[in-house]
């Protein structure tokens, strides 16, 4: 008599087999990263800034429309044409991965030369 095959194992190897498409090896994958000066601390944000918002659990492209007396901040975004209030804690200036590495805003490009 062939021994009993548990539902555990059962659950463990098509677990295995049924991995989704965005983590499978090579997919593209967002990588929330802390090192210094990646996320800004101390800078206040302003009108009219590109920032980048952390909602849904992700990182969505939007700009600064309004400082609130809370201070938190309404958020516009073009692609959903939404606009949400964000703490700045959730904030962080919009960066384009470019080449390999996160390229800063001019602005801020420009005064880390100096």
């Amino acid at each position: 008599m062939a021994p009993k095959r548990s539902s555990h194992n059962a659950l463990r190897r098509s677990s295995r087999t049924e991995v989704p498409p965005h983590l499978q090896p090579g997919s593209p994958l967002e990588i929330s990263n802390s090192e210094a000066g990646f996320r800004e601390t101390t800078r206040k944000f302003k009108f009219g800034e590109e920032v980048d918002a952390f909602h849904n659990d992700g990182w969505w492209e939007g700009a600064i429309t309004k400082e609130l007396e809370n201070g938190n901040f309404h958020v516009y975004f073009k692609r959903s044409k939404e606009q949400l209030e964000f703490r700045e804690d959730k904030l962080r200036l919009h960066r384009e991965w470019l080449n390999g590495s996160w390229v800063p805003p001019l602005e801020e490009a420009e005064q880390v030369q100096e």
